[in-house]
């Protein structure tokens, strides 16, 4: 399979970089099951954000026939790229004949350009979502997955997570083995499932740290082995219920309970990774009442259970469940 990697200057170099190993190490698995090419609009230097330089070739010499798979990654020069015609005609020309098309984090925006996102389902990097649901009203913007695929449109939300979309990919074409061995060599998970949320709650808390609700989240996570009913949240920040639960729910994204719940499985994730606490133990931790909860909790929002995620995160000496 060809796999043609689209870029532009200001590219992300992960976004590159981290499917590229994972097609390549399949490579070492299965030889020659995937021919890797990175293309630019004019070839030559490509100088990616973070100051690191890569070789490419002319898009105008690829032959559209000859390419199995397109790859957009996404970038601080994702925006200004979709304004540039000449390239968005590039884009056109060898998606349209490739049997799989994808983009990670902001190159979303460069398939919505070229008008392969239309009437789909997409992701794209959390904090991008809202701009590319108002500039393109006919994308399904998934604001949760890391990445979706819809027929043989592919999205991922960003940086690490296109690695998450290439390994599914490898799944499908070479086997669950085979991306399971890639994943072991990469040291990441073998299948993180395109349905997990793409960022944790604290990680969002942070983000709109300036807006009303910022105390009171600091405060949560400092009590999570406590009730934290919606009432006593409330009068916490001298709010109704009702109230409260409107304004908090339009200022994050979700309501209380939700939230509550992403902040409990963040704080558990954690402990998991970073101490030899039993699950039954975390479990208490963190709020819950009993393990069973927990655990089918953690295997809902993480997409596998809290012994799984120990075994590739955490520390190797734990007590017995």
């Amino acid at each position: 399979m060809h796999i043609v990697f689209i870029a532009y200057p200001d590219v992300q170099n992960l976004d590159i970089t981290g499917p590229w190993e994972v097609f390549a190490s399949a490579n070492r698995v299965h030889p020659k099951s995937y021919q890797l090419t990175l293309a630019t609009l004019k070839g030559g230097p490509l100088e990616t954000s973070s100051g690191l330089k890569l070789d490419s070739e002319a898009l105008s010499q690829i032959d559209e026939h000859d390419v199995d798979m397109v790859l957009i990654p996404g970038g601080w020069g994702s925006l200004k790229a979709a304004r540039n015609q000449d390239f968005l005609h590039e884009i056109k020309r060898l998606a349209s004949k490739a049997r799989r098309v994808s983009s990670v984090c902001s190159g979303a925006f460069l398939l919505a350009a070229a008008g392969f996102l239309h009437g789909r389902r997409a992701t794209t990097h959390w904090q991008s979502c809202d701009m590319l649901a108002s500039q393109y009203a006919d994308i399904d913007v998934d604001r949760q997955s890391i990445y979706v695929q819809d027929g043989p449109v592919w999205t991922s939300a960003g940086v690490t997570t296109g690695i998450d979309m290439a390994l599914s990919m490898v799944s499908q074409d070479l086997g669950a083995d085979t991306a399971m061995r890639v994943a072991r060599g990469l040291v990441v998970y073998h299948h993180r499932p395109g349905y997990q949320a793409q960022f944790s709650s604290l990680l969002q808390a942070q983000s709109i740290s300036q807006g009303p609700f910022s105390d009171l989240v600091d405060w949560m996570m400092t009590k999570l082995d406590q009730p934290l009913k919606v009432d006593a949240l409330a009068e916490r920040v001298a709010m109704t219920p009702r109230s409260f639960h409107r304004k908090f729910s339009e200022a994050m994204g979700c309501a209380p309970g939700k939230f509550l719940e992403r902040l409990r499985l963040d704080a558990a994730r954690r402990l998991l990774g970073e101490t030899k606490l039993s699950v039954k133990e975390i479990s208490g931790k963190v709020g819950y009442q009993g393990s069973v909860g927990f655990i089918q909790a953690f295997e809902r929002h993480m997409g596998l259970s809290p012994t799984s995620y120990r075994q590739l995160h955490g520390m190797t000496s734990v007590q017995p469940d």
